[in-house]
């Protein structure tokens, strides 16, 4: 692609790749936010009607509309801001706003936005989160602060930046369908302290699409077993004397499981594999958190780890007995169709024998039926010889022998006759035959 600025072609990705750097920088936040998200399960067909979402709140707000392939756009509104992003599963709209009140917990920041606006939002809603940021060092007072939010519910709490920062989280759903963070920070950067709530989104996010995956395992485990059942019961069924026709309907059973198995693995293998993605994003982002221990509670990433990675086991177990079963019927498959073959080879090793002791019948009778031959041909030979030396000798041509004598005489000679004769002709269809074949 030609640029002005270089005297070569430019790759026609090359801004794109630079920019993909700078796609979803995180969002400053000052002290005394509240910040709400709501995660939309969607798929990758629908980048462009969240666009157009994200559009018509635009137009309402009289602010720029998102780019055709934006995959990032933040929208303006008076009482805070709006930040889209677009992911390969799902589209994020997360909300900050100032607080309002001494302690803001009853504050929704979703009331910035248009109740109609918000109801026509593509998508199921998969996560909701709301945290509230508030300004302080953290001590020995945090811990109460943040039984307001969460109540009786038991929570997990950490302290961030060698002390600088507080976050306590109870991860379960609350009367208004949130999940909750509370964050008490005593940086003076609203970046840093933007960077702690986005990661603490993300973990809350990519924990939960993590799990997606484990509903699907639990379903095809039964599956599973009851394929494992069968393939036993066809090996059991090799067991026995081969047979043709059991051979053939063991054939068909075990095709209708490796048929099985396939679907299951096509049905399993995206979301899986996406589960396993989605899980390293949570550890990465567990590990940017540098926790330390807050007094009397678990951290955090310990909290949601013993938790998470059970479920990613399980989506492996699953995974990996897809996998084993596929090759144990590969196995499966290739024992019985040696089996089959070593019996199509004894059936025509018989086939063949039999075909030769037929041979050699057929060559037997074809030697008596050109014995009979020649015998018949001698025998209407010597008839004609009889009637010709009979007839001349009635004409009053006389030989110095008898009609009979002459019969007898020219019998022998007439059969071997016949028989080079049968010979010869039998000799010439065979290499007739030999030819065509060639």
């Amino acid at each position: 692609m030609p640029d002005s600025r270089f005297p070569v072609d430019v790759h026609h990705a090359r801004e794109k790749l630079i920019n993909e750097f700078f796609a979803r920088p995180a969002q400053s936040c000052a002290a005394k936010t509240v910040v709400t998200r709501l995660v939309m399960h969607t798929d990758d067909s629908s980048a462009a009607r969240d666009r157009e979402h994200l559009s018509a709140l635009c137009r309402q707000a009289g602010a720029l509309a998102a780019q055709d392939d934006a995959r990032h756009h933040v929208v303006r509104l008076s009482g805070g801001l709006l930040i889209w992003e677009r992911h390969t599963e799902f589209s994020t709209y997360t909300v900050f706003a100032p607080q309002k009140g001494t302690s803001g917990l009853d504050y929704n920041p979703l009331e910035i936005l248009p109740n109609d606006w918000i109801k026509q939002t593509p998508g199921t809603l998969l996560c909701a989160t709301r945290l509230w940021v508030v300004a302080g060092k953290p001590d020995d007072t945090s811990d109460s602060q943040a039984k307001d939010v969460f109540g009786d519910a038991e929570f997990s709490a950490s302290t961030m930046r060698d002390g600088k920062a507080y976050v306590a989280a109870d991860f379960r759903l609350h009367g208004d369908g949130f999940t909750r963070f509370y964050v008490i920070d005593n940086s003076g950067d609203d970046t840093v302290r933007g960077r702690l709530v986005q990661r603490l989104l993300e973990l809350d996010m990519y924990r939960i699409a993590a799990l997606l995956a484990l509903p699907i395992a639990q379903d095809a485990q039964p599956k599973l077993t009851q394929h494992e059942a069968t393939l036993a019961d066809i090996l059991e069924d090799m067991s026995d004397t081969p047979d043709m026709g059991r051979d053939r309907e063991v054939l068909q059973k075990l095709s209708q499981t490796a048929a099985d198995i396939e679907a299951i693995g096509a049905q399993t293998a995206y979301r899986f594999a996406a589960a396993q993605a989605y899980y390293r994003i949570v550890l990465e982002r567990i590990e940017r958190l540098r926790e330390d221990r807050a007094e009397g509670r678990e951290r955090l990433g310990i909290f949601v780890n013993r938790r998470l990675a059970p479920a990613m086991r399980t989506c492996a177990a699953v995974s990996d007995r897809q996998a084993t079963i596929s090759t144990r019927i590969d196995r499966v498959t290739q024992l019985l169709a040696t089996r089959v073959e070593v019996s199509v080879q004894e059936q025509n090793a018989d086939l063949l024998q039999s075909m030769n002791r037929n041979a050699k019948a057929q060559v037997r009778l074809q030697e008596t039926v050109e014995g009979f031959s020649a015998i018949a041909m001698t025998y209407y030979g010597v008839g004609l010889v009889l009637y010709i030396a009979k007839g001349l000798k009635e004409a009053g041509i006389h030989f110095f022998m008898n009609p009979p004598i002459i019969g007898a005489i020219a019998a022998p000679l007439l059969f071997f006759v016949s028989i080079s004769a049968v010979r010869r002709l039998r000799r010439k269809a065979l290499n007739a035959d030999r030819d065509t074949a060639q």
